[in-house]
């Protein structure tokens, strides 16, 4: 600082009392630095803008706003350029049990910032490249990175995504994007060998050419994809918006007389690419593609049993929504679509456990656990609610009331199998990767004696 050299001793959280316009207010201040040999406390501008705070200056004086509008500090311009700001003290736990009868309004400046790797597995596994484009150009809300800690190589992604080189492609220039809703892309992908959880085989995505939005139907075959093009188009006409063209391949499948028929009187035209020519259809192919390397990822990075690839795939969707994508520049999929850039700070990773709440028939009695550990597949983004799957009884379901624990002690734990009992080293070769009826070491032993709550 300045031609001295100092360095930091600790860091911490800890609380600041403000006072303005005869208001309390206790900030609380995260990833502190602590570092004695400093006489002043320094406030960074550029991390209370980071975590959505604002500043306002001019004629010597600063204020400092909250996310939410509350003006909780001011100050004034000193000698060396700095801002000496007014009744901001720092809490001791004196001050702080001196006080406990005023009447104090807490402000969390922001949620401590994130790894690289945590963001990358919250994120579905999307690459590094990606995610350093919604960093710099500040596409979504509450993407906090620590950037003192490196960028890492996965052994996931490594597994899941790695393919033969390609030669170089030459391209004409950018095409114009379309209006939302104009232009959709689709395509099929399937069979599977291994059915999801409820049974599905295939699925489709739906691109919109305008947006880069996609949307996924499952499906247990393929000629239910005509029903799933023709509900796409109502969706697309509830909203407002008027489809004009579809773009897929000849799939004989879905693609017949009678759904050729029904586009026709709807006013929308097909355009399908030539035979033996799938590149024609190359944005949805792209699409399916980065969906099942993203989903491979996130099956292979918490051991997460195969028949689970539905919802990690609806989960990569989710995800794709609210990065990055080459034709849109300085926008998301999400913002493209509902005119607002996404927040981000509620993602966790995909198969990290999540704790429900037991509720109803399945309350737990008196003096038993209140909740149970499950795994979290995803959102339900209308009602804020996760979608979690039971390993006990082998069903997905939602609930509003969950919890993410975040920071646990570093214990040792029994591994578990796919079913929650516990096993010996290694991988179970039966559920938990939807090959066989059941792991013969998971069948031959015994539950873990743990407190069960019947119908759950």
């Amino acid at each position: 600082m300045g031609n001295a050299l100092t360095s930091a001793q600790g860091q911490g959280t800890i609380d600041i009392h403000a006072q303005t316009h005869d208001k309390h207010y206790i900030l609380t201040l995260e990833d502190v630095l602590y570092v004695p040999q400093n006489p002043h406390n320094l406030l960074s501008l550029g991390c209370w803008d980071n975590t959505g705070g604002e500043y306002r200056g001019g004629n010597s004086q600063l204020t400092l706003v909250t996310k939410d509008g509350q003006t909780v500090a001011t100050g004034r311009k000193t000698r060396n350029n700095l801002y000496k700001m007014k009744n901001f003290v720092v809490q001791t736990s004196e001050s702080m049990n001196s006080e406990t009868s005023m009447k104090n309004k807490t402000y969390k400046v922001g949620e401590s910032a994130k790894s690289w790797e945590i963001w990358h597995k919250r994120y579905g596994h999307i690459g590094m490249d990606s995610l350093q484009q919604i960093l710099d150009k500040q596409l979504v809300d509450g993407f906090t990175v620590d950037m003192r800690m490196p960028k890492y190589d996965c052994e996931a992604c490594v597994q899941a995504k790695q393919h033969i080189a390609s030669f170089p492609k030459t391209t004409d220039g950018n095409q114009g994007l379309t209006k939302p809703g104009e232009l959709t892309h689709t395509d099929v992908w399937g069979p599977y060998s291994v059915r999801s959880i409820h049974g599905n085989l295939y699925f489709i995505t739906f691109l919109d050419d305008g947006t880069r939005r996609p949307k996924l139907r499952f499906l247990k075959g393929k000629d239910a994809g005509r029903q799933a093009v023709k509900d796409y188009v109502m969706y697309l006409r509830a909203q407002g918006l008027l489809a004009c063209f579809i773009c897929c391949d000849q799939g004989t499948e879905y693609l017949n007389h009678e759904l050729k028929t029904w586009l026709r009187e709807q006013g929308i035209e097909l355009q399908m690419t030539a035979p033996y020519s799938p590149s024609q259809n190359g944005a949805a192919e792209q699409l399916n593609h980065t969906l099942i390397e993203l989903t491979c990822a996130m099956l292979i990075a918490n051991d997460l049993p195969i028949f689970l690839w539905e919802y990690a795939a609806m989960h990569a969707a989710y995800l794709r929504e609210r990065a990055p994508t080459r034709p849109l520049h300085r926008k998301t999929p999400y913002e493209a679509w509902f005119h607002k850039r996404p927040d981000v700070s509620h993602l966790r990773e995909f198969g990290t456990p999540v704790y429900i709440l037991l509720q109803g028939q399945k309350e737990a009695p008196k003096l038993m656990p209140r909740s149970k550990r499950c795994l979290f597949v995803g959102y339900e983004d209308g009602s804020h609610s996760v979608t979690y799957y039971n390993p006990e009884t082998r069903r997905v379901l939602t609930l509003r009331n969950f919890r993410f624990l975040n920071n646990l002690p570093n214990t040792p734990s029994a591994p578990r199998d796919c079913r929650g009992y516990e096993k010996p080293a290694g991988k179970c070769h039966g559920l938990l990767r939807g090959t066989g009826p059941g792991c013969q070491v998971c069948t031959l032993r015994k539950p873990v004696p743990v407190p069960r709550v019947d119908g759950f």
